[in-house]
C-alpha cells in the first residue's frame, strides 16, 4: 500500500496551496491562444494592506501552518527556545512543550482548537481553555499507519466541507507546502480537493456556527488506548485509530484492536471483528458506513454485518455525493492453467454499485460527477490501450495521462490532461483545448512532467489547470522547485520556477486567481489575477474571492489573501482589474 501524501517541508511561514477543485463545466472547448493572448497585461490596482501582527523575532522553524475555513485567518507553532510558540494571526500566543492538530472553528473560524503537551502530559485546548482530562500521549496519526489505509489510498471527498473539522482543516504545512508525487505504475497523481486532505490525527469535531457541538479524541494512558467522545472517557483498547464523525455529527465510528483482532466501533457499538481494518467512511447524509476489512488474508469492503467479495487488494471506499452510489479500486490475483504450469494473473479493476468492472493490467480511481449521475476513471489494458472508462463503458483514448478525469459541477462535461508529443495537451470532452510544451528534455519521463490542479469554474464555462516540468533534480528528490505554468481556457500564462501553485475561480466564475511561491529566503510570492501580478510579498497564504451579492445573484469585486513581509503580517484585499 502506498498512499498519496502530502509532504511538508521545513522553514518559514510561506505558501499554502488551495487545493479546491471547484466543479464546473465548459459547454464547448475554449478558444486556443493567439499572439496577442500571449503579451504582458497591465499591472493590477494598488492594493490595501491592513496590519494583522508581527513577530517578536525571526521564527527559525515554523510547523502544522493551518488556515481557517474562510481562507483569512491563519495560525501555526513557532519554536522559542526549547518551547512552541501559538501564534495565530500573526499574533504570538502562550508557549507549550509542544502543540499539535491545530484547527479553526467552521464556518466563521471564530475559535481555534489544538493539543497541547505541559509537564509531560497532553490536554486538548479550546482557544485557551481545557476540553477535557490529560492523558500521556496522543495517537499516532492513522495516515502514516497502514491498517488505516488498505490498497491505494485515494481519499474520497471530505464528509462534510462545512461542517466536520478534523486535525487538517484547511491544508496543513511546515513552513511550505508542496504536491509530492508517490505514484502507482509510473502513473503521477496530483491531490485535489476530491483527495480530501482532512486524514484524522486522533481527533475529530463537529462544529455548528463556530459553537463546538461534539469532540472525541483518541489518546494513551500507560499502555492502553482510549476514545475520548463529548468529555467522557470510552472503554479500553490495545490500539484504536482516530475518530470519524458522520457529516450531520450524531454519528461516530473508530477502529479498535483487542486480542489480537479489528473491530469497528461505531456509535459505541463493536462490530465483528477482522484482522485488519481501513479507515471509516460516512456517506455525505451520514446514513451509511463503509469500510476496508482484510479476512483470510485477503481483503473486502464491509457495510452493514457482511464483508463483500474478496479482492487481493482494494481502496477505501468512495461514495457518491448523494451516498446512493460506491465504488472502490480492487485487484485481483487469478491462477491460470494445469498442474505444473500454473501462472498467477493479477489485474485491477473498478468495483461500482457491487458490480464488477471490466479487468485491466492498471485502473485508476472511481471519480462521482457532482450530481452522482456519471462515474469515470483511467484504465489500461494487457494490449497497452489506455482509456478513460465513462458510465462503463470506454470512452475517450490518452496517450500518457498526466492529470484527472475531473467533471464539471454539472456533470455534462469531463477533463484531463494527456502528454503528445513532448508536450502537456489539456483536453475536455475528449478534444484539445490547448498545448504546452515541457521546457528542457521533450521525452516523457514519469515524474518530471505532470500535472496538477485541474478546476472548472463554478457556472462550468471556464476550465483551468496547472502543468509542471519537474527537471533532473526534482526526480531524484534533490528539490521540490520546478517550472510551472497555469493555462485557462486554452490560453498559457506566464512560466514560473516555483515551488507550487494554487488556483481558485472567483464565484461568478469571471476572474481567475493564483498565488506563485518562487522560494524560502530571497525570492518572493506573488499573486496573478487575470494573468496580471500583484504582490510581491515574501511570502503569501491562502486567497479568497469575496462574494458581493447583487442583482444577478453575485459578483466579485477583489481578492484577500494573507502576506507575510518580515516578521510583519498582512491581510491583503486586492481590488480586481
Amino acid at each position: 500500500m502506498r498512499p498519496r501524501n502530502l509532504v511538508f517541508h521545513s522553514g518559514l511561514l510561506a505558501l499554502v496551496l488551495c487545493l479546491m477543485t471547484v466543479c464546473g463545466t465548459v459547454a464547448s472547448p475554449p478558444p486556443q491562444a493567439t499572439a496577442a493572448d500571449k503579451t504582458q497585461p497591465s499591472a493590477l490596482p494598488a492594493a490595501k494592506e491592513e496590519f494583522l501582527g508581527e513577530l517578536s523575532e525571526e521564527a527559525k522553524e515554523v510547523e502544522g501552518l493551518v488556515m481557517g475555513s474562510d481562507w483569512l485567518r491563519f495560525a501555526a507553532k513557532i519554536k522559542r527556545g526549547k518551547q512552541w510558540v501559538l501564534v495565530v494571526d500573526g499574533k504570538e500566543g502562550p508557549a507549550f512543550d509542544d502543540i499539535t492538530g491545530i484547527s479553526f472553528s467552521l464556518p466563521a473560524a471564530r475559535h481555534i482548537i489544538y493539543a497541547a503537551k505541559r509537564n509531560g502530559k497532553w490536554t486538548e485546548m479550546l482557544d485557551d481553555k481545557e476540553l477535557g482530562s490529560a492523558f500521556d500521549a496522543l495517537i499516532p496519526d492513522p495516515s502514516k499507519n497502514p491498517r488505516n489505509a488498505a490498497g491505494p489510498m485515494w481519499m474520497p471527498p471530505p464528509a462534510s466541507p462545512g461542517s466536520v473539522g478534523s486535525m487538517l482543516n484547511g491544508l496543513d504545512a511546515a513552513g511550505m507546502l508542496y504536491t509530492a508525487l508517490n505514484t502507482r505504475h509510473s502513473q503521477p497523481v496530483t491531490p485535489t480537493a476530491k483527495d480530501g486532505a482532512r486524514e484524522m490525527e486522533g481527533s475529530s469535531w463537529f462544529w455548528q456556527n463556530d459553537n463546538l457541538q461534539r469532540h472525541a479524541y483518541a489518546g494513551r494512558r500507560g499502555k492502553t488506548s482510549l476514545m475520548f467522545i463529548d468529555g467522557k472517557e470510552g472503554p479500553e483498547f490495545g490500539e484504536i485509530s482516530g475518530p470519524v464523525f458522520s457529516p450531520n455529527g450524531k454519528r461516530l465510528a473508530y477502529a479498535a484492536k483487542r486480542q489480537k483482532e479489528w473491530r469497528m466501533v461505531v456509535d459505541g457499538v463493536e462490530g465483528p471483528s477482522f484482522q485488519d481494518l481501513g479507515a471509516p467512511m460516512f456517506s455525505l447524509d451520514g446514513l451509511r458506513l463503509a469500510y476496508a476489512a482484510k479476512l483470510e488474508k485477503q481483503w473486502a469492503i464491509v457495510e452493514g454485518a457482511n464483508p463483500g467479495t474478496k479482492f487481493m487488494d482494494i481502496s477505501s471506499p468512495y461514495f457518491s455525493p448523494d451516498g446512493k452510489r460506491l465504488a472502490y479500486w480492487a485487484k485481483r490475483q487469478t491462477k491460470k492453467g494445469t498442474s505444473g504450469s500454473e501462472v498467477y494473473v493479477i489485474s485491477e479493476l473498478i468495483v461500482a454499485d457491487g458490480k464488477e468492472g471490466p479487468e485491466f493490467d492498471a485502473a485508476g480511481p472511481p471519480v462521482f460527477s457532482a450530481d452522482s449521475m456519471h462515474l469515470a476513471y483511467w484504465a489500461k489494458g494487457k494490449k497497452k490501450e489506455h482509456v478513460l472508462i465513462v458510465d462503463g463503458q470506454p470512452k475517450f483514448e490518452f496517450k500518457e495521462l498526466l492529470a484527472g478525469p475531473e467533471f464539471s459541477p454539472d456533470g455534462q462535461h469531463i477533463a484531463y490532461v494527456d502528454w503528445s508529443n513532448g508536450g502537456f495537451v489539456g483536453i475536455l470532452d475528449g478534444k484539445s483545448v490547448a498545448e504546452s510544451k515541457a521546457p528542457g528534455y521533450h521525452t516523457l519521463a514519469l515524474g518530471k512532467f505532470f500535472a496538477e490542479q485541474i478546476t472548472f469554474s463554478p457556472d462550468s464555462q471556464r476550465l483551468a489547470y496547472v502543468v509542471v516540468s519537474g527537471g533532473e533534480n526534482y526526480w531524484e528528490g534533490a528539490t521540490k522547485r520546478a517550472k510551472r505554468r497555469v493555462v485557462v481556457d486554452g490560453h498559457e500564462h506566464n512560466l514560473y520556477d516555483a515551488y507550487g501553485i494554487n488556483l481558485t475561480f472567483s464565484p461568478d466564475s469571471r476572474h481567475v486567481a493564483y498565488i506563485v511561491h518562487r522560494g524560502l529566503k530571497n525570492d518572493k510570492s506573488t499573486v496573478v489575477i487575470d494573468g496580471r501580478e500583484g504582490g510581491p510579498y515574501d511570502s503569501a497564504l491562502g486567497g479568497v474571492f469575496p462574494r458581493e451579492v447583487g442583482a444577478d445573484g453575485g459578483t466579485s469585486a477583489e481578492f484577500v489573501y494573507i502576506a507575510r513581509q518580515g516578521r510583519k503580517f498582512y491581510r491583503v484585499t486586492q481590488p480586481l482589474p
